[in-house]
């Protein structure tokens, strides 16, 4: 990958390669206040300086009028750019980074476990799971096929969105929570993919659901809710994200070490080494610290019938898919 430069351009910065001049696209800022429908009347914030130290940038863009600031702080590295994204202020809100790729009408939209290409399938007409479908107009009657969805960070498996073009590959992404200051957990993260006509990714701090929530649950059609907002007045808050240009000459080639390059970059290096005894203490503590529900008096898995209040003088077996497993022969205390 050739070197990278940044530069100001409208209301955006746009990232280019810096033998060719070739361009990668515009980073973008937006805010949404909570409020009807405000998702999509976002707020644009403006660029307002770029600082420059070695391989080392930090762009900042503002929105007087919300009192919202958000910076992001780029380090050049063999896939592109690790970054962190900062954003300090008042109010309820959701910063979103939005990538706006090059046009290219051969990009493959890829979100693993949720979204590959368009989605179509076998192109029923009776399905509702998200689809993508490029339209002028959001569609009332069909809200699951849309240009463009937002979805918790968590929904993708490797937690990145990514499109596939038939000269480089583009991916952004990072961990499912944003932080405040002291170390505590702000709110989930959001991610964006869109059709190759609006040809745009997204990260944001903070997330929503549009234009459908991923279980399509009646009732919840379209972003109206507050629950995925940061609070600024708690503090400033912030998050780790990478994003990822490579040149693409294999689809399948890239697609496999896109994935190998985030699950490496969302996954912490195992610490130390340790013997299957004390992995399997580690599992049977998990389960008893984090997976028994108090109120149902059972683990949050599938259990047979006749599950009781477990202890370790019984030994129900946890049922998935009818085959029995072991699992509380690992419990070793009583809960």
């Amino acid at each position: 990958m050739s070197m990278l430069g940044l530069r100001k351009t409208g209301c955006g910065i746009e990232v280019y390669s810096c033998d060719t001049q070739k361009t990668h696209g515009t980073l973008r800022m937006s805010a949404t206040r909570p409020g009807n429908d405000s998702f999509y009347s976002p707020v644009t914030l403006e660029p307002s300086c770029m600082l420059q130290e070695e391989s080392d940038t930090k762009l900042t863009w503002v929105n007087d009028r919300l009192h919202v600031c958000a910076s992001l702080n780029l380090k050049d590295s063999c896939y592109g750019y690790s970054a962190r994204l900062h954003v300090q202020g008042s109010g309820c809100t959701i910063i979103r980074l939005i990538w706006e790729l090059p046009d290219d009408n051969t990009y493959f939209p890829f979100v693993p476990a949720f979204m590959y290409g368009d989605n179509k399938g076998g192109a029923s007409p009776w399905s509702t799971y998200p689809q993508l479908e490029f339209s002028g107009d959001r569609s009332y009657h069909k809200p699951w096929a849309a240009g463009e969805w937002l979805v918790r960070t968590d929904r993708s498996s490797h937690g990145f969105t990514s499109m596939i073009g038939s000269s480089y590959a583009y991916a952004m992404g990072g961990r499912d929570i944003c932080l405040y200051a002291d170390g505590s957990t702000a709110q989930k993260t959001g991610i964006g993919v869109s059709t190759s006509q609006l040809h745009r990714i997204s990260f944001s701090l903070g997330y929503c659901n549009v234009p459908y929530t991923y279980s399509t649950v009646s009732g919840r059609n379209y972003f109206c809710r507050p629950d995925g907002y940061v609070n600024l007045d708690k503090g400033d808050v912030t998050a780790d994200i990478h994003l990822y240009i490579k040149s693409n000459t294999d689809f399948f080639s890239s697609i496999s070490e896109l994935l190998r390059k985030y699950y490496w970059l969302s996954h912490d290096a195992v610490i130390g080494e340790g013997t299957v005894k004390e992995a399997v203490d580690a599992i049977a503590q998990a389960l008893v610290d984090y997976g028994y529900c108090k109120e149902a008096k059972n683990y949050h898995i599938t259990l047979s019938d006749r599950a009781e209040s477990i202890n370790q003088d019984k030994e129900y077996s946890f049922n998935s898919a009818g085959l029995p497993s072991g699992y509380l022969s690992l419990i070793k205390e009583s809960v």
